[in-house]
């Protein structure tokens, strides 16, 4: 067995006790990151695209200074304990953490960075998760597209209208190819978020979590003065009904489709209808033949 085949069998065979949370920028991916991270049995770490082998054998090196030049320091997620070695590959420290902690893994948020990163997504996302990490559990979060972009539109100030919305499509397709595919990927709509339903959704965790109905208060309601609200409120219309569909379509408590949803064609009609939407600033979302 090449050691390749050696790391992915590793993995797979320990992928029951991974989590994943992912999603587009400004989704939820931070409040559930950090939520999940109060758990003393967890360690998740932030952002570190471990599908991409730039980093080599420097990742540890590379992770720690990407987050202490953010100024994080040393809340846990952000710093990867050395464990006796200087360094090493995603592999080293994911199978170090795993040896310390019942539950490992990662969040991703994707959007408009216009990086190369974001280009290799598609070919290496699903591919990698799959492959290593086939029976983790993948929680996929959602938000309104609007207060997505709005959201967005002051995180990268100068982002054009059509990058943030590309972001918000692609990451939905990403997200509805990942329910297709893997065993446990359940949607998280931040619509619901409550202390409550934070509860429901790790209770397979095994501890109560300690979070405040303060660290759950979302951002405050998009400016009616948007100039987005009103040079592409088409576009942004046809984005709601979007996710107006994915969201009857999935069940809140349990973030699966409805009983009367066949999954997998689900899945293909809106990934094919997002896409074009994504494709054609005119064109309308039809939900009346998807189901």
């Amino acid at each position: 067995m090449s050691f390749s085949e050696t790391i992915r069998d590793f993995f797979s065979n320990h992928s029951k006790n991974a989590v994943f949370v992912v999603g587009c920028a400004r989704s939820g991916t931070t409040l559930l990151f950090n939520y999940l991270n109060t758990f003393d049995q967890v360690f998740l770490l932030c952002e570190d695209l471990p599908f991409f082998a730039e980093k080599g054998a420097y990742f540890r090196s590379w992770y720690n200074a990407l987050w202490r030049n953010a100024g994080y320091g040393n809340l846990k997620g952000y710093l990867i304990p050395s464990y006796g070695m200087n360094d090493g590959y995603w592999f080293d420290f994911y199978q170090k953490l795993s040896k310390h902690y019942r539950w490992i893994g990662s969040k991703q948020a994707f959007g408009p960075h216009g990086n190369h990163y974001w280009n290799g997504i598609d070919q290496y996302c699903l591919e990698f998760y799959s492959s290593y990490f086939p029976d983790a559990r993948y929680i996929l979060t959602l938000r309104r597209p609007d207060e997505i972009l709005y959201s967005m539109s002051k995180l990268f100030p100068g982002k054009d209208f059509g990058s943030m919305k590309n972001a918000w499509m692609k990451s939905t397709i990403m997200q509805i190819s990942m329910f297709a595919t893997l065993k446990d990927a359940q949607f998280f709509f931040l619509d619901d978020v409550t202390v409550d339903r934070l509860a429901r959704l790790t209770g397979f965790l095994g501890e109560p979590g300690t979070v405040s109905e303060d660290y759950l208060r979302l951002p405050n309601p998009i400016d009616p003065s948007w100039p987005a609200l009103a040079e592409r409120g088409y576009e942004l219309e046809q984005m709601q009904k979007a996710y107006a569909f994915i969201r009857k379509s999935i069940a809140v408590e349990t973030g699966r489709t409805q009983p009367w949803v066949h999954k997998q064609l689900f899945c293909r009609a809106v990934s094919r209808r997002i896409e074009t939407l994504r494709a054609d600033p005119a064109a309308a979302w039809d939900d009346s033949a998807i189901l």
